[in-house]
């Protein structure tokens, strides 16, 4: 006989229902709440669904409208709005409204917490995905797309969303038990960002982005998701309070600052079983602010001097180690990069060790790393030369946006490393010249473990 005997697809309004959320709008947060049910969750079923704007209000005016992006002077939505050029990051697109997402029970117990939502997709999305699927997978979602103009193109009128939530204990679960031999119910709360950071100025326009104030509006918010049910036996079991334990996975967040030409970043992760971690990094004054692109995956820069707001100089890596508990590990020895100022090559070890710290190097089918997108070499073959070997003629080569971090895999057996007693290090030794701060971003993926009994959830990291 089958466990399961058939699906429910269900959606729900949030608790606190209003008719538009925002930072500015005075709603930054939004909460769903799962009951506990003799039921199984399907953790990648999960969509936020929302009708999704971003509003404009012209320097010296008073009106506010709809955005207005393009290339050219009169962009992209017609006579009666002036051209503005701000939108998401294309590659996180409206994902970037989400700035934490905190994953809780019935009974006020943390599973996950994930602070600075959208930096970790901006360093895990492209690393797994290629121009293709932005384009033609992801852009359905969330309205990502693999260039930056198009989708703040796509932004030019509300837009339908249904955003998936990336995280540790919904992406690694198909079947969660929401039953008190589980989880005992789902709680979802969403704090939304500041509208400045998920908002920025545009690459590739013509026309720089315009001054005036800009902000971001949800409307019409749900969540939507799958059940399983199973037949009655398995109902029984579930519904009659008992003892045992589940594993998930859990994603964490550290923020740090480097700035120095030789420096360790050393953190207490408090995990008993670290898989990987990566980090990715941004200058620090780009934080919050909407006249860049404060989700970039970047190299580390520097800029000419204290008082200069411009980071406007690529920093060299010249090595770059890994430790636990002051040791070198899980690599034994440092990565060192010859100088590659003049050779403009891909720094191929410390790229392929922050994908394998995301997804399986070995299992890599897709992604955004790629010659264009990290070192501007254009790959495209025209007619000139007669030789279209890589793209058809009329086609564009990937946009030039790094996609650029440091990571390593703790484990290759996938069983996890005991940091709770050690701390985790990284060591960057590099061309960072003292008065450029870069903020440095770092998620942790580690195995946790949900405990129940007819006592209660007990979490143990």
């Amino acid at each position: 006989m089958s466990v399961i005997q058939s699906q429910e697809f269900v959606e729900i309004d949030p608790l606190n229902t209003v008719p538009t959320y925002g930072f500015s709008k005075g709603f930054p947060i939004i909460q769903f709440e799962i009951s506990s049910q003799n039921k199984f969750l399907v953790g990648s079923s999960i969509r936020v669904n929302a009708d999704v704007s971003i509003k404009a209000t012209p320097s010296g005016g008073t009106a506010t409208q709809l955005v207005n992006n393009g290339r050219t002077g009169t962009g992209n939505s017609g006579a009666g709005r002036p051209i503005f050029n701000a939108s998401f990051n294309n590659r996180v697109a409206a994902a970037s409204v989400i700035h934490q997402i905190t994953i809780s029970n019935q009974e006020q117990k943390t599973l996950e917490t994930i602070r600075n939502y959208p930096m970790f997709l901006a360093g895990t999305l492209p690393t797994t995905h290629s121009a293709p699927d932005f384009d033609c997978g992801l852009s359905q979602q969330s309205g990502n797309s693999s260039r930056a103009l198009t989708g703040a193109c796509g932004m030019n009128e509300t837009t339908s969303v249904s955003i998936p939530l990336r995280c540790g204990l919904f992406n690694g679960n198909d079947m969660i038990p929401l039953s008190v031999n589980g989880t005992r119910g789902i709680s979802i709360q969403l704090e939304l960002a500041p509208d400045a950071n998920a908002i920025g100025s545009v690459a590739g326009a013509v026309v720089p982005r315009s001054a005036g104030a800009v902000s971001y509006e949800l409307s019409n918010v749900t969540l939507s998701y799958t059940l399983l049910v199973p037949n009655g036996e398995v109902q029984a079991q579930m519904g009659t309070p008992s003892s045992g334990s589940m594993s998930y996975n859990g994603v964490n967040h550290i923020y740090s600052v480097m700035n120095s030409s030789d420096q360790v970043i050393s953190l207490n992760l408090g995990s008993q079983k670290v898989l990987s971690v990566h980090s990715t990094v941004l200058p620090t004054t780009h934080i919050n602010n909407s006249q860049v692109d404060s989700l970039k995956t970047d190299y580390l820069r520097n800029k000419s001097t204290a008082a200069s707001t411009d980071y406007d100089e690529k920093v060299d890596i010249q090595e770059v180690s890994f430790s636990r508990g002051g040791m070198n590990f899980p690599l034994e020895q440092p990565i060192i990069e010859r100088n590659i100022t003049t050779s403009v090559r891909p720094q191929t070890e410390i790229l392929s060790n922050f994908i394998n710290s995301i997804k399986s190097f070995k299992n890599m089918t897709a992604s955004m790393c790629s010659l264009n997108t990290n070192f501007n070499l254009n790959t495209h073959r025209g007619r000139a030369l007669d030789r279209d070997i890589t793209r058809n003629k009329n086609s564009l080569p990937d946009q030039d946006a790094p996609v650029y971090g440091f990571g390593v895999k703790c484990g290759e057996l996938d069983v996890g490393v005991d940091y709770s007693r050690q701390a985790y290090g990284l060591r960057i030794k590099s061309g960072l010249n003292g008065i450029s701060p870069n903020s440095v971003f770092t998620y942790v993926l580690s195995q946790n473990t949900l405990n129940y009994s007819p006592n209660g959830v007990v979490i143990v990291n």
